[in-house]
C-alpha cells in the first residue's frame, strides 16, 4: 500500500476489534481501517484486496508494523521529542500522534509548529479542543487532525478532518453516513451528534461498560464483540439513535 498523503486523512476511520471484524467493516465501505499488530496481518491484506487504506497502531518500535505496508502508523509515545526519531525510522509512511487527554492537556498547542517541522502527518486528539483546532489551522495543507467520533460535526466545523470513530462500532455504514454528511448537510450531522453526546453520557455507564468500541459494537449487533449488553440499554440506544439500527447487513 502507498504512503498516505494529508489529503487522504480524512473521514469516517473504524477501529478494528477483532479480524472477523475487519472484513465486515469493508463490506459497508468506510474511509479507513485502525488496527493494532495482533490484527496487522489480516488487516493489511484484506485492505490491499480491497484498497481501503489502514492505518497500524504500534509504539515506539516501528520495524515490524512497518512490513505491513500500512497507508501511516498511528503512535503513542509519552513524549513529543520521541517522535522525531520515530519519523526518521518511518521513512515515507506517515505518522500520526495519538494523543491521551493528560498529554493532549499538557503539550502547548502553541507548539504544534515543531511537530509540522518534524514531518508529522497528523494528529488523533483525545478530546475536542477549539484551541488546538485553531492552532493547527495556518498547518492545515501539511497537518490532519483527528476528533473523537462522537464530536466529529462540532470538529468540523472548526477545522477538524476525520475520526478513528467508536460510532463505527455501533454501525460502520451509519458512522460513514454521518462522515459524508459533513460536506452535505451539517445542521443533520450535528443534530445527531447532539443525540449521539447524550446517549453516552446519560445512559452508558462506563464503570459497567469500560471498553467503550466493544460496548457499542455489541449494541448494534452487526458483528460480535464478545461483551453482553443489558437489553434494556438496547431498547433506549434504539430509540435515541434509531439510524445506527436502520441499516442491516
Amino acid at each position: 500500500m502507498d504512503p498516505l498523503v494529508t489529503e487522504e486523512l480524512r473521514g469516517n476511520w473504524a477501529p478494528v476489534l477483532t479480524e472477523h471484524h475487519a472484513q465486515a467493516l469493508l463490506d459497508f465501505e468506510v474511509d479507513g481501517l485502525v488496527a493494532d499488530g495482533t490484527a496487522a496481518p489480516v488487516v493489511a491484506g484484506l485492505c490491499e484486496d480491497a484498497g481501503v487504506p489502514f492505518l497500524l497502531d504500534t509504539g515506539e518500535s516501528i520495524e515490524e508494523a512497518l512490513a505491513y505496508e500500512p497507508g501511516a502508523l498511528r503512535v503513542e509515545v509519552s513524549d513529543a521529542r520521541m517522535l522525531g526519531p520515530i519519523r526518521a525510522a518511518a521513512g515515507p509512511v506517515g505518522i500520526v500522534w495519538r494523543l491521551r487527554a493528560e498529554q493532549q492537556r499538557a503539550f502547548d498547542p502553541k507548539n504544534l509548529r515543531t511537530l509540522v517541522e518534524l514531518g508529522l502527518l497528523g494528529i488523533d486528539l483525545a478530546e475536542l479542543d477549539e484551541a488546538w483546532l485553531e492552532a493547527a489551522r495556518p498547518f492545515e495543507e501539511v497537518l490532519s487532525v483527528f476528533v473523537p467520533g462522537p464530536w466529529l460535526a462540532t470538529g468540523y466545523r472548526l477545522g477538524a478532518h476525520g475520526s478513528v470513530s467508536c460510532l463505527a462500532c455501533l454501525h460502520p455504514g451509519t458512522a460513514q453516513a454521518f462522515a459524508d454528511a459533513l460536506e452535505t448537510d451539517i445542521e443533520e450531522a450535528l443534530a445527531l451528534e447532539r443525540r449521539v453526546q447524550r446517549f453516552l453520557e446519560v445512559h452508558l455507564d462506563r464503570r459497567k461498560y469500560p471498553d467503550l468500541e466493544a460496548t457499542l459494537c455489541a449494541l448494534g449487533e452487526w458483528c460480535e464483540s464478545g461483551v453482553r449488553v443489558d437489553e434494556r440499554l438496547r431498547e433506549i440506544a434504539r430509540a435515541e439513535l434509531p439510524e445506527f439500527f436502520a441499516l442491516r447487513g
